[in-house]
């Protein structure tokens, strides 16, 4: 399956991995940013990365999950990256190292 579901007011919803731009944790909550909308999440982080495939994916900071397909630009000196649209991410330092293995670098 290519999407997964969040329950919203008694009603699950599809969203489809493609859709998903990044996800940001928000204490015990995490927010699932969609273009322009925004889902709210009862669960934590952690559990939401481990439900969602690894290959696409990844963990950047403390507080982010970004999809590795949606990312435009990945600023090294700043430590931050580009999804799309523009939206600039952190990366933490101890997540630096699993980005840079995870996406294709052409030297």
């Amino acid at each position: 399956m290519n999407a997964f579901f969040i329950k919203q007011n008694n009603v699950l919803k599809k969203i489809p991995y493609d859709t998903v731009l990044w996800i940001k944790a928000e204490g015990n909550y995490s927010m699932v940013h969609i273009d322009n909308k925004r889902y709210v999440l009862k669960i934590s982080l952690k559990k939401v990365l481990e439900q969602l495939p690894s290959d696409r994916f990844l963990q950047i900071h403390r507080a982010h999950i970004v999809d590795v397909l949606k990312i435009d630009d990945i600023d090294m000196a700043n430590s931050e990256l580009t999804v799309n649209g523009g939206h600039k991410l952190p990366i933490g330092r101890s997540y630096k190292d699993d980005l840079i293995d995870k996406i294709n670098i052409v030297k």
